[in-house]
């Protein structure tokens, strides 16, 4: 899971620096990768929740939802525009989703205290994952290159939740 984790991180900088470098073709701007916030050792309660709730949203809901536009806009886009590149991201980031569940797996089967609020995170993040913030993701349509309509976000969004809800099912 360390070696997947680390894969991830420097896929995701290849892709920010791809998206960059196509940004700068289009507005002739050269563009510099921002810096990345340096962790800390520290691990107490509020950390455990603060690290399912963002594995949950950005790994789990955020990697899955950008691998469908990146494959939606992949479908559309002109060879020349980035076709291959965001066909390339859109499977990284599949992988980046997967890696989200594998980690939240691990998180809630923990036993003790920690596997507690893991357990008790996730549970919150389930109820609340039809909320106004989630809903503008499940009804807006991918918006494709040259007006053409791609398919909804909802699909991928409900399997998200039911794979969330199943994973927790399995820890308790």
């Amino acid at each position: 899971m360390i070696q997947s984790a680390l894969r991830a991180a420097a896929e995701e900088s290849r892709h920010t620096q791809a998206c960059l470098n196509m940004a700068a073709r289009y507005d002739g701007a050269t563009w510099d990768m921002p810096a990345l916030p340096v962790p800390t050792d520290q691990v107490d309660d509020k950390n455990v929740s603060e690290f399912v709730r963002e594995t949950w949203m950005d790994g789990c809901i955020g990697e899955g939802l950008a691998a469908e536009l990146a494959r939606a806009r992949a479908a559309v886009c002109p060879p020349e525009r980035g076709r291959d590149v965001l066909s390339t991201i859109a499977a990284e980031e599949n992988r980046h989703a997967a890696l989200g569940f594998e980690i939240l797996k691990y998180m809630v089967d923990l036993e003790g205290h920690r596997g507690e609020i893991a357990r008790a995170e996730l549970a919150h993040l389930l109820r609340h994952a039809h909320a106004p913030a989630f809903i503008q993701w499940r009804d807006r349509p991918c918006e494709a290159a040259e007006g053409r309509p791609s398919p909804r976000l909802g699909a991928t969004l409900d399997r998200s939740i039911e794979r969330g809800r199943a994973l927790l099912a399995s820890a308790c």
